[in-house]
């Protein structure tokens, strides 16, 4: 890891402004995120988190580092009974903090409650990857 752990913790509505301004940071880096910035919405995050608190079995969290929220991500189980075994999983690592092994620690907290499938990115395909290969 590239600097000390991060320390995670639960998304706030608050921090819904703050993360939706990384996540169009990242979206403007075509192939980093499947959205594209004018689709971040500020208000759509905060409810993503509220929702999340509210429904049993999906978790939104937060990667701070030295008091800077440096990534994020959510787990969140399918709305049909039938498929509330399967997750979404989305982890975003603010622009500047990548590839220095802060979403090591969120993504280890979320993959732990995982159990379904995601769609992954080719980064994404490459950081599970190298996940495995350091938990074997």
């Amino acid at each position: 890891m590239g600097f000390d752990v991060p320390l995670i913790r639960e998304a706030r509505p608050e921090d819904a402004p703050l993360l939706a301004a990384a996540e169009r940071a990242i979206a403007s880096v075509p192939g980093k995120l499947a959205s594209m910035p004018d689709e971040i919405v500020d208000d759509d995050l905060r409810k993503k988190i509220v929702e999340l608190d509210d429904r049993c079995g999906g978790i939104y969290l937060v990667a701070e580092h030295a008091g800077t929220v440096v990534g994020h991500g959510f787990l969140e189980p399918l709305s049909l009974a039938a498929t509330s075994h399967v997750v979404r999983l989305m982890i975003a690592v603010h622009e500047g903090h990548q590839r220095q092994g802060v979403g090591e620690s969120p993504m280890l907290t979320l993959r732990g409650s995982e159990c379904g499938d995601a769609t992954t990115s080719p980064a994404a395909e490459q950081f599970y990857a190298m996940l495995d290969r350091q938990n074997r």
